[in-house]
């Protein structure tokens, strides 16, 4: 799993893609397995996304989930950072985070 920081790969949003096909079970898993690899890495960095939709999600024409978006994350974060500088989309957060 990369990190993209720009929007200059090809693909489709993960969005775009559930609406126009259906995903196998396996194809589900191994795009949620990137994901979580690729916020790992973003995470070891320093690196909080803050907004991980289906939109923040790109999978390039060979089936590679790569994540956008970054411009609403932070860096440096610590868990105060996170506890009281909320962002994203309310559907997606987690119900300890909307509390």
């Amino acid at each position: 799993m990369q990190v993209l920081l720009s929007n200059a790969s090809p693909g489709i949003a993960l969005s775009d893609l559930i609406r126009r096909d259906r995903l196998s079970v396996g194809d589900v898993l191994r795009l949620f397995q990137q994901v979580c690899d690729g916020l790992a890495a973003a995470h070891r960095m320093g690196i909080v996304h803050g907004d991980i939709t289906p939109e923040a999600i790109l999978v390039t024409p060979g089936g590679t989930a790569k994540l956008r978006g970054f411009a609403l994350g932070a860096t440096g974060y610590s868990a105060d950072c996170i506890e009281h500088n909320v962002t994203g989309a309310p559907e997606f957060m987690a119900l300890e985070v909307c509390s």
